[in-house]
């Protein structure tokens, strides 16, 4: 995407491809350039999406901006002052352009950008707080505080799914090819099914016990000794019993009071984690192995989302933060992998 040329010295940082991109070449070297943008709010932003051009981020008091590439961010009334903690496009047509956009946030709140830019306030039916969003084809989910899932069909009418679960649920993960697992504290891990059009949901044995203990957020096992994280085979997203594990040695892992959000590159490989801060880590596979390492920024604010596609990534967080995030010479490499 194109830079907004409003910082005038983005950082830059060395790193390089991940090795198993390249099996019979040595990583080549790409740079991280970190730009910041300017959102003209200061209030705390908790969520971005980014499709098809289309970047959005979303935050307290209700706030909505949209990136324009020649304009920078515009804010978009939303009809609302509750706070948004999440934000994702769900195109109503298969394979389509996305033309709606939904957003989640405290109090149950829920919110459609509709096709003509206009943002619509929809009922819930709870009054809990809306953490989560997960959305595939026509199926769009909301989870949030004290287990509640809820389904969105037809025109916005949103109905509840039954978690038998008190746990926040926070995330969500494949967790078999046609099934989805909705995660949350305490290592809650709440299974879905759609077998016939209806969503249906069960409680799983929770995955902490032993030493593994701890929430999750955002596909990310938070914890002080243990990262856990989505392990890709070849014939798709393993189950949750067989997710690989990083044990920490004092620099592997990110401390775990420090993550707020993930988010996986599809095309690259590359993970990256953010937090409190400033903190931000870049996970990537060498030598059929996954490697954490800290990226030392010069952001000192807490970051509570991410975005990471391709060659562009957006990092949003409070103060209003909005970090642009272009890896030079990414795409080329990426280009080059494809026709091999």
């Amino acid at each position: 995407m194109p830079s907004l040329s409003q910082d005038p010295a983005p950082f830059r940082l060395e790193a390089r491809t991940p090795r198993d991109m390249h099996a019979c070449d040595a990583p080549k070297p790409i740079v991280y350039r970190f730009e910041r943008e300017s959102s003209d709010t200061t209030v705390p932003l908790r969520a971005v999406s980014m499709g098809q051009k289309q970047v959005f981020a979303v935050g307290d008091r209700g706030v909505a901006l949209r990136r324009d590439s020649g304009k920078g961010w515009l804010r978009e009334a939303t009809g609302t002052t509750k706070d948004l903690y999440a934000i994702v496009g769900a195109p109503t047509q298969p394979m389509g352009e996305i033309d709606l956009h939904v957003a989640v946030g405290a109090h149950g709140t829920a919110i459609a950008r509709m096709a003509d830019g206009t943002w619509r306030i929809e009922e819930t039916g709870t009054d809990k707080d809306l953490l989560g969003l997960y959305h595939d084809r026509a199926l769009t989910l909301a989870f949030g505080a004290g287990g509640v899932i809820l389904q969105r069909v037809g025109n916005g009418t949103w109905r509840p799914v039954p978690s038998n679960s008190t746990a926040d649920l926070h995330a969500f993960n494949p967790c078999h090819p046609h099934r989805l697992c909705v995660l949350g504290s305490g290592g809650a891990i709440v299974e879905c099914d759609q077998p016939q059009g209806e969503v249906s949901c069960t409680p799983r044995p929770s995955y902490a016990g032993g030493d593994l203990p701890a929430d999750f957020i955002d596909v990310i096992h938070r914890d002080p000794n243990v990262v856990i994280s989505r392990d890709i085979s070849t014939d798709g997203a393993n189950p949750l019993s067989v997710w690989k594990t990083w044990l920490r040695d004092g620099s592997s892992a990110p401390p775990a009071d420090a993550m707020e959000a993930a988010w996986e590159n599809n095309e690259s490989g590359d993970n990256l984690l953010v937090g409190r801060g400033g903190a931000v880590w870049r996970s990537s596979m060498e030598k059929g192995k996954r490697t954490v390492e800290r990226l030392v920024v010069p952001f000192r604010v807490d970051f509570h989302g991410v975005v990471f596609e391709g060659a562009d990534g957006f990092l949003v967080g409070d103060d209003g933060t909005i970090v642009h995030l272009a890896v030079d010479g990414l795409a080329a490499t990426l280009y080059e992998n494809v026709g091999r």
